[in-house]
């Protein structure tokens, strides 16, 4: 909070951690490495977008003013303990001249004056051979000319818009599990012109949402898979038109995070809806979750009987001879467990 008094707290240039060689400033092996920095801000309507790049090891939660605002998706929990345990780890890139990883945050949580900055850096555990930090906060100032410091060289500008359809979803501060849907709030831009701009405020579907991590291994990856229900106010499901796709309600949400392409999947679905038969349509978005950009995303029709999916005849509890069984049959192959 800007209130906490932090004088007694050491001042150094950042990078900070250990391991890897890459720190400007080397510090002890520890659990978690708190940072804060106040800001002054004489005049807020000259802010006009803000953007924290972060290169870390392993994981992090940023805070303006006391409120969080950010955080790497392998730390649950609000305010989490020094020793927090960490779903997977994550390694820093830039000393491998790699980029940092990029969050767009929101100018409201600003305030005329002193601003307080703060940040904890989470490691693996004790016996981690590494931690790293470096933390760079962007601001967009609404007057031309104006330029506090030189853009490094790996910073690119933000876009604000789009040729996909965009897709924001608010958890409302809750965490995204397997397993386990958690109702959340989902806009989603797909303007009729092609071109969809951050700023714009008419949406092809704005309401509730049931979502959960989807997937095994792929859970494990920083860019996650999702699968997605549309649902009303109360919590039924609710059938919709998603993306110019027929209407239903069980979405996925695909991140193909191992697939550089980005292709792979939906190709082999394009490819199979050409034979003539039943294959999930897809369309490709970009995804925003909880203001932070998420990426290039697959929306894929989720396989299951439907009319406007897999439309098979349902089986009667009376079909058990004879040509009732002959019908369609949805098979699953999965994992022993």
């Amino acid at each position: 909070m800007s209130g906490f008094v932090d004088t007694s707290w050491s001042s150094a240039p950042g990078g900070i951690g250990f391991g890897d060689n890459d720190d400007k400033t080397v510090i002890a092996t520890c659990n978690s490495l708190y940072l804060r920095k106040v800001i002054n801000i004489p005049d807020l309507s000259l802010i006009k977008e803000l953007i924290l790049d972060i290169d870390y090891d392993d994981a992090f939660v940023f805070y303006i003013n006391g409120v969080e605002c950010a955080r790497s998706s392998n730390v649950s929990g609000a305010y989490p303990p020094y020793n927090a345990t960490l779903t997977i780890d994550h390694e820093a890139k830039m000393y491998n001249s790699g980029s940092p990883d990029r969050y767009q945050l929101n100018p409201s949580s600003l305030v005329t004056g002193d601003n307080t900055f703060a940040i904890q850096i989470l490691n693996q555990g004790l016996s981690s051979s590494d931690l790293s930090s470096r933390v760079f906060i962007h601001a967009s100032i609404n007057q031309a000319g104006l330029l506090y410091h030189n853009p490094p060289s790996w910073f690119t500008e933000p876009f604000s818009k789009s040729n996909l359809p965009l897709i924001y979803i608010n958890t409302n501060g809750q965490t995204l599990v397997q397993n386990q849907k958690i109702t959340a709030d989902m806009k989603v831009l797909n303007s009729l012109s092609g071109v969809n701009n951050l700023s714009d405020t008419t949406y092809e579907y704005d309401g509730k949402i049931g979502i959960e991590i989807r997937g095994f291994t792929s859970a494990n990856y920083p860019k996650n898979n999702y699968t997605v229900e549309t649902r009303t106010d109360t919590g039924t499901n609710r059938n919709v038109e998603l993306l110019n796709m027929p209407k239903e309600n069980d979405w996925v949400f695909h991140g193909p995070y191992a697939d550089k392409s980005l292709m792979r999947n939906v190709l082999a679905y394009h490819l199979g809806n050409l034979t003539g038969k039943w294959s999930p349509l897809t369309r490709y978005f970009e995804m925003f979750l909880n203001g932070n950009y998420n990426g290039v995303y697959a929306l894929v029709e989720k396989i299951k009987i439907d009319k406007n999916r897999c439309n098979l005849a349902t089986l009667k509890a009376t079909d058990i001879v004879g040509d009732q069984l002959t019908g369609g049959y949805l098979l699953q192959i999965d994992r022993p467990e």
